[in-house]
């Protein structure tokens, strides 16, 4: 059995241990880190030039005595000022010494007020190293066709190396390959009995990276078109094709008889316009053909061609959709529903029809009659992002807009006149335009009115986001007889032989 005096020494140890981690827990409520709040206005990096740069400046503002220094102060720059007292604005300027070295350097500008690190600022000062050229060919001068030899210089402060990367088949260096300073290049090129070429030639600095390329021409047969490869719109019943050239040339077509040359003339001179006619194409398929464009020379020369693939389009065939009862399950409806019997009358403050995730193409609606006083609203609806046509009876105009606001807005053609006694079909187009935006093009009775490309400060829609139809009248009732969608035209819809 353990002794009362065991019992009170193990319980005046206890207390003890007690009374001395609540001394210290008392201790750390008192020594508790207080808020800082420190600002400043100050770039994330700066890039200085390596001789006389210009000083850094920079706000500084704390509710705590603040510091600025840098990892390679006073060695590299000088700070002004260095430190600041408490809720005091100050303008700190960093001023670097001139870097006299090769290499760039990489500097961190540190600002802090007490324990808090606010922000970290890396700075990169150009070295004093530099390589350039000097003495080649203007622009347009050209290294005549029999060959010769091409002179220019370098300067430069460092060891260099040059190589001919592109065009070494026909152009050779004379010259040292590598060097130290300045120094002269001195190139020749081989006769050319063929096409306009063209050779790069690389300088690379002391520690082997690329600091620069000169781009030398040798005369020779020029022949250039726009592209290799012409796509002809549906509908177009001529289309142009711009040569370029410095010789005699001829053209030649292949055995389709849909295309032929305008003015049956086949053998040109330097630049020229040749005029293909074509024929409607009818089909559901893109067609295709093959045009070449020969030069003709001088005995010896190895003559060039230019074989131009020409893609014709077509004009999709719409699907038309009349508003009857077998239309009806392909709309949902919002707060009821709508009888669809020889069009469907959409009544004010009533259901509106939704179709969610359409495809790009060519959408039309047929609007049979309306109210007067009545508003026909159609919307394709991307979360917040709306394109909008409102068909207003009461003011007989459309009111095409986007939301957000888009130039559209604004244009006079939004708002086009149209008698709302007649029958009046409105049309939107939704392709890609060649950033990937989504462009939207509207008309009234198969005239264009207006177009806008999605791409208008917070107005962003690509292509590939998905849309939702929305259709209601408010106010007054309006009948839709008929919508019909077209597809967009795909230039790789080819017909297969």
């Amino acid at each position: 059995m353990k002794r009362y005096s065991d019992r009170y020494i193990i319980s005046t140890h206890l207390l003890w241990m007690l009374s001395i981690t609540f001394f210290f827990l008392g201790c750390q409520e008192e020594e508790k880190m207080e808020f800082v709040d420190l600002r400043y206005e100050v770039a994330d990096h700066y890039e200085i030039s390596a001789s006389n740069p210009a000083p850094i400046i920079f706000k500084v503002k704390s509710t705590k005595q603040w510091n600025v220094f840098s990892k390679h102060a006073p060695e590299w720059s000088t700070i002004t000022p260095e430190t600041g007292e408490p809720d005091q604005g100050f303008e700190v300027s960093v001023k670097y010494k001139n870097n006299v070295e090769l290499d760039d350097r990489i500097d961190t500008i540190v600002i802090k007020s007490d324990y808090w690190v606010g922000k970290e600022v890396s700075v990169l000062q150009k070295g004093t190293a530099y390589l350039t050229l000097e003495g080649l060919p203007a622009d347009g001068e050209l290294i005549p066709e029999e060959g010769g030899r091409a002179n220019f210089t370098i300067k430069s402060n460092q060891s260099w190396s040059v190589k001919v990367e592109k065009g070494s088949e026909w152009l050779s260096l004379l010259s040292a390959p590598s060097g130290s300073m300045n120094g002269d290049i001195q190139v020749i090129a081989s006769p050319n009995k063929g096409e306009r070429r063209s050779a790069e030639v690389a300088f690379y600095d002391r520690k082997n990276k690329l600091a620069t390329t000169a781009v030398l021409t040798q005369n020779g047969i020029l022949l250039d078109v726009p592209s290799l490869e012409i796509q002809i719109p549906y509908g177009k019943p001529e289309w142009a094709i711009e040569v370029t050239s410095n010789t005699d040339w001829e053209i030649a077509k292949d055995e389709n008889t849909w295309y032929s040359f305008k003015d049956e003339q086949t053998d040109y001179s330097g630049n020229q316009t040749v005029y293909l006619k074509l024929d409607e194409n009818e089909s559901q398929f893109v067609r295709s053909a093959y045009v070449e464009i020969k030069s003709k020379g001088d005995a010896g020369q190895t003559p060039v061609i230019r074989r131009i693939c020409i893609k014709q389009g077509y004009l999709p065939a719409p699907v038309l959709h009349e508003f009857n009862a077998s239309e009806r399950p392909n709309w949902e409806f919002v707060n009821g529903s709508l009888e669809f019997n020889n069009g469907v009358t959409l009544i004010g403050a009533a259901p509106r029809m939704m179709q969610r995730s359409i495809t790009l193409g060519k959408y039309e609606f047929t609007v049979k009659s309306m109210d007067t006083g009545s508003l026909l609203r159609i919307f394709f609806v991307n979360g917040s992002t709306e394109i909008r046509c409102h068909l207003n009876a009461a003011t007989k105009t459309t009111v095409f807009s986007t939301a957000p606001y888009s130039p559209l807005n604004g244009l006079p053609a939004a708002k086009t006149a149209f008698d709302p006694t007649k029958e009046n079909t409105v049309g939107v187009e939704l392709s890609a335009n060649s950033d990937g935006f989504l462009l939207i093009r509207w008309t009234l009775n198969g005239e264009f009115l207006c177009e806008q490309i999605a791409n208008h400060e917070k107005f962003i829609l690509y292509f590939n986001q998905p849309l939702n139809i929305i259709i209601d009248a408010n106010p007054g009732n309006v009948t839709l007889k008929s919508w019909q969608y077209s597809p967009l035209m795909d230039w790789n819809n080819e017909l297969s032989l």
